[in-house]
């Protein structure tokens, strides 16, 4: 499903190129992109789902795709694609858990929203994917997105 729907959204790319207006890939075709990537079963998929939303920042600060603006839900997305990411080795999950906290930070500080009680949720879920219950990380990671997340009422 991932490669149908980036060969997809590359064919919607080239064919607004070529003139045909009616094809520019919005943020909802990028997303869908992004959440076919959560679900695939690519080590690499946090970071696949990374570089998806850099396309859709480039494009849109750019000026070259208005509609390709990131949001809430792009953001969350990316984090599903970590939380999911747990099947492989330490380093796959390593990558998966620095691309989630990455994402989170990233959004927090953009223009592009404010992260909401799903987009915590999901980075919480990956943080308990990602890292084992019984090292001490997983508090130092935890703890100060909890607290944000409640001086944001979202719990």
């Amino acid at each position: 499903a991932y490669w149908k729907s980036q060969a997809l959204l590359n064919h919607m790319w080239e064919q607004y190129e070529d003139g045909n207006r009616d094809l520019r890939p919005d943020a909802l075709a990028y997303n869908t992109v992004i959440n076919a990537v959560s679900k695939s079963n690519r080590q690499d998929k946090a970071q696949r789902a990374l570089r998806i939303l850099r396309t859709m920042d480039k494009l849109y600060r750019a000026g070259l795709n208005k509609n390709a603006r990131p949001n809430e839900f792009t953001y969350t997305s990316v984090l599903n694609s970590c939380a999911f990411s747990s099947l492989g080795g330490n380093e796959v999950r390593k990558k998966a858990l620095d691309t989630a906290i990455f994402t989170l930070e990233e959004l927090q500080e953009s223009s592009y929203g404010n992260p909401n009680h799903v987009t915590y949720g999901m980075f919480l879920k990956s943080v308990a994917n990602l890292i084992p219950t019984d090292e001490e990380r997983r508090r130092i990671v935890v703890e100060p997105v909890f607290l944000q997340c409640c001086k944001d009422g979202q719990v």
